[in-house]
């Protein structure tokens, strides 16, 4: 089943002086059991994507799409199809945490800091309509599902390490068993065996819980074990979208072939690491052409005048730029 539907969705941030084009015609469609990488540099579009699908950007923000649906399955077996654009906030309010929730990318700012775990959690389940009974035994279960000791339900966060506060902040998003789960770079400012805890709890629940999961990230290794497919973003727009292994070793933009080439590699010689050339765009500017050739070594006459369709050029293999079947010429390895 398909589980989420969209169609050229723009994200605008009105602010006094410009307005910033913050998701430029962005498409796509995802499976219902699927786990999709989202990848770029700072600014590119990857959070303001995942809040969009929740509504809760600024009020100032405009959000406009010729679809976006959020499909799932009734308990009866019947398909539910939602528009999450024309959902009234009251509606909106019950799809959040029970059809979609989100891991966001600092646990501080998510879980508040005057307020035991616990009655966090309750808070969350009592809304959507759990009963009092049931709260207590499903709190304890979810903080076991993520591995957490039983006196954190007691505790407040800044009693917790960062790593337990990120397991706390998983486990709320699972509480009432949302189809899709948003997890907005969920491993930041972890050291590296907590990061390796981290995505594999996800890998784990995500194969228990039958969940649908949007990683995003601007660290394209951590994708390797975790997603079937990575979506690659640059000024707000899906330059590349691939499975994940098509990816890694035949990527066809030339910012996929600069964001791999970023990655240490321990069995290749030792040389300096690649740094990507010039600098994000300005995206509160119209874009003229394609938005990376001013930074790109293969860009041509086309490519600065005419913007380039996402289009496909092997199966379940996407890509937006003129010279994609003949920039690949293995020098990214």
């Amino acid at each position: 089943m398909t589980l989420l539907e969209i169609e050229n969705l723009n994200v605008f941030y009105e602010m006094k002086s410009k307005t910033v084009h913050a998701i430029r015609n962005l498409s796509i469609k995802m499976e219902e059991g699927e786990v999709l990488g989202l990848v770029g540099e700072s600014g590119s579009g990857k959070s303001t994507f995942g809040m969009s699908l929740l509504r809760i950007l600024p009020e100032s923000t405009k959000i406009t799409a010729d679809k976006m649906i959020l499909n799932r399955q009734s308990s009866k077996g019947e398909i539910i199809s939602s528009n999450i654009l024309k959902l009234s906030e009251s509606r909106m309010r019950r799809l959040r945490w029970k059809h979609i929730s989100m891991i966001f990318q600092s646990s501080m700012n998510s879980l508040n800091p005057v307020t035991r775990i616990e009655d966090q959690f309750a808070d969350a389940m009592f809304w959507h309509g759990y009963k009092k009974s049931e709260i207590s035994a499903r709190i304890d279960s979810y903080l076991r599902l993520a591995e957490l000791p039983s006196f954190v339900r007691y505790s407040y966060p800044h009693e917790l390490s960062g790593g337990m506060k990120q397991r706390c902040a998983i486990a709320m998003s699972l509480l009432c068993n949302p189809e899709l789960v948003i997890a907005d770079e969920p491993t930041t400012a972890l050291d590296v065996v907590v990061q390796r805890k981290i995505l594999k709890l996800l890998v784990e629940t995500k194969s228990e819980l039958n969940l649908s999961i949007i990683f995003i990230t601007h660290d394209i290794s951590l994708l390797a074990s975790l997603a079937q497919r990575v979506g690659v973003m640059y000024d707000g727009s899906l330059v590349e979208l691939a499975p994940m292994n098509e990816l890694f070793t035949n990527p066809r933009h030339p910012y996929s072939i600069g964001l791999i080439a970023t990655i240490p590699r321990l069995k290749d010689e030792r040389k300096e690491l690649f740094e990507m050339p010039g600098y994000p765009p300005d995206m509160s500017k119209d874009v003229v052409g394609c938005a990376f050739a001013p930074r790109c070594k293969y860009a041509s006459g086309i490519c600065t005048s005419q913007t380039p369709d996402f289009r496909e050029i092997s199966p379940g293999h996407m890509v937006s730029c003129h010279n994609a079947e003949v920039i690949n010429d293995g020098t990214h390895n």
